[in-house]
């Protein structure tokens, strides 16, 4: 036998038998580590709006208000739980710090929460086996009015926010995971979220947006529904890979918005129903390079009207009439009383490579 199969036998019965220790003191190793708390702030003076911050690089955030009487203007209760091999002798603190921040001086310093992970946690094994699962939870004020700001490197976020609440600026940014809006009977003032990998949702019932609404999605879907809001601000939505998806039911505007809707690779598939008067015209762009555009759209009033006006590249411009509309030539799809209606739609669409259908009512 050979001096070069010789190292090779020995070298694979060194592998062989440092890979099956490795597992073998890893399972015997087995354990679960966990930490629960809270934090509470209580200032001296109340500002309005108040200003929060919480970041974390992993883990759920979840905001809500108070549903009982409290003094905290702010409470966030986290628990912190990992299990796996090579758990004996660790704890929480290994992985985790804590960063809480309720001092207001000076007055525009924001009351912050932060959980990080250590410096070198990626290299250690007990990190690469465990399964975590990290949940921080905030709750507000129902009577105060929030400046909050979120970030979530991987997690999810979810903001559930309800009646008569006003927010004045709510921003949030995921890197990997989805974030989701609740809103009923609430009002906002400026609202952006932003995800890099991973969905963004904002469900809105009956309330009140009047400053901008920006949303984004870099790779994954992007879903508002707003069903009874008075939108008195400018919609900008955009996707790189995956779809949008736009559903406005009995909306009203003070004025005229525009609403702009954008996807690189994915559809847009819009739901509109429009059947009490707006109070101002919508405009809206919607520009897909490669999917297509489907709009459904229906109103039972003689004083809305739409019309849809669409180009492709390659494509076909495919209007469905189920009432009250006419073809305006080959690109153009209207309502019958467009023309005379007190509050209009005016879609603009473009597609590079995808189609464009449009299923029209109207009154």
């Amino acid at each position: 036998m050979g001096r070069a199969k010789i190292i090779g036998i020995i070298l694979a019965v060194v592998i062989a038998t440092c890979t099956g220790l490795f597992f073998m003191i890893g399972f015997l190793t087995y354990g679960t580590i966990s930490s629960s708390g809270s934090r509470f702030y209580i200032p001296d003076l109340i500002r309005s709006p108040e200003p929060f911050l919480i970041r974390t690089d992993i883990g759920n955030i979840n905001i809500r208000y108070n549903t009982s009487e409290t003094e905290n203007v702010v409470k966030v209760d986290y628990n912190l739980r990992m299990g796996g091999a090579y758990m004996i002798g660790k704890s929480i603190t290994d992985f985790f710090q804590i960063e809480w921040d309720n001092n207001t001086s000076p007055e525009i310093h924001k009351t912050s929460f932060i959980l990080r992970t250590k410096p070198g946690v990626s290299l250690d094994p007990t990190n690469w086996f465990s399964i975590k699962r990290i949940e921080v939870n905030v709750t507000l004020r129902t009577d105060l009015i929030y400046s909050i700001e979120e970030y979530a490197t991987t997690g999810n976020v979810v903001n559930d926010i309800p009646n008569n609440v006003t927010v004045d600026n709510l921003y949030i940014e995921t890197t990997t995971g989805n974030s989701v809006i609740n809103l009923d009977q609430a009002a906002i003032r400026d609202l952006r979220a932003e995800s890099t990998t991973g969905g963004v949702s904002v469900y809105a019932k009956k309330s009140n947006f009047t400053s901008d609404i920006i949303a984004t999605a870099t790779t994954g879907n992007l879903r508002l529904n707003f069903s009874g809001c008075l939108i008195n601000s400018n919609i900008d939505a955009e996707v790189t890979t995956g779809n949008l998806i736009y559903n406005s039911y009995n909306i009203r505007c003070l004025a005229n918005v525009n609403w702009d809707l954008e996807t690189t690779t994915g559809n847009i598939n819009c739901d509109i129903i429009q059947n009490i008067e707006m109070g101002g015209d919508v405009f809206c762009d919607g520009i897909v390079k490669t999917g297509n555009i489907n709009i459904d759209y229906r109103d039972s009033s003689s004083v809305i009207g739409a019309t849809f006006i669409g180009t492709t590249t390659t494509g076909q411009f495919s209007p469905i009439n189920s009432g009250g509309f006419e073809n305006v030539g080959l690109t153009q799809f209207s309502s019958l009383d467009y023309s005379s209606a007190n509050y209009t739609f005016r879609f603009d669409l473009t597609t590079t490579t995808g189609n464009i259908n449009i299923n029209g009512q109207s009154s």
